[in-house]
């Protein structure tokens, strides 16, 4: 698992510090290329301007945040593009014009916020490859420890393989983490042995470990991955944890909940 071409989803309504520089970070790893795009809507203000005005206007406000970061980063080739739309349909037209590999995509407490309003996991159903959710409250940006659930299916195996490919170019340790309710860890505690063995030979190395968290607290994965300083979460995109967690849940927004940065893979 790795990433040349990173597509970037920019509003700048909201504050996208951490989003940019978590962009950035990661194309260094990959020596990747980032392509970021703000879709807007013309409002009753620009009713005096022809479109050419109103793309270099919003392009400027994009450039703006984008550059306030860009030259700690000199080696890292980026662009900075505009369109007039909706977020909905616009954001999967520019990917199906380009050959992106992986999107990045900001969430935020604000009213504006793109999960707020359901959009976000509009294109996280719509898009098929690896997505990132950056909360703009995170602020560990080493890239040195990666989660990924776990939950005992044997699809999981080369996920896994693709993840140490992924750790080693980032430089990071990934712990493999199944939560489950006490009464089922004896059976869990089986089931981990079974990948124990299976990557017996990384785990010598010190780049991969598998743990159990004996909790049926809501947001024990959460805890865990805050407790241990974890930089990036993965989770499958149809399972449980991701559908239960972060989807279901209407109460609590996923703008207002994560402060870690989420990966969604096909799994």
């Amino acid at each position: 698992m790795e990433f040349q071409n990173i597509f970037v989803s920019i509003d700048v309504n909201n504050s996208n510090t951490q989003l940019i520089k978590f962009s950035f970070k990661l194309a260094e790893k990959f020596n990747a290329n980032i392509s970021f795009l703000n879709c807007y809507h013309p409002t009753i203000d620009d009713a005096n301007d022809n479109e050419n005005n109103l793309d270099s206007k919003h392009l400027n406000e994009l450039s703006a945040q984008v550059e306030l970061i860009a030259p700690l980063h000199e080696k890292i080739d980026y662009s900075c593009f505009v369109h007039a739309g909706f977020v909905a349909e616009s954001i999967p037209s520019f990917i199906d014009q380009n050959d992106f590999d992986l999107m990045l995509i900001g969430t935020s407490q604000g009213k504006y916020s793109q999960f707020a309003s359901g959009i976000g996991y509009y294109l996280l159903e719509k898009i098929e490859f690896p997505v990132i959710i950056v909360p703009e409250s995170f602020r560990l940006i080493d890239l040195d420890h990666v989660i990924f659930n776990l939950e005992f299916e044997f699809r999981e195996i080369d996920i896994i393989y693709n993840l140490l490919i992924l750790c080693n170019s980032l430089g990071s340790h990934l712990s493999c983490i199944h939560a489950c309710e006490k009464v089922n860890l004896i059976e869990a505690t089986k089931n981990l042995n079974t990948y124990k063995n299976m990557f017996e030979g990384h785990i010598l190395e010190s780049v991969i470990d598998f743990e159990l968290i004996g909790d049926d607290k809501f947001k024990s994965i959460e805890k865990y991955a805050t407790e241990n300083e974890a930089d990036l979460i993965v989770l499958g995109k149809t399972r449980k944890t991701w559908k239960n967690q972060f989807v279901s849940t209407i109460e609590e927004k996923l703008g207002q909940r994560i402060n870690i940065p989420i990966m969604i893979i096909e799994l």
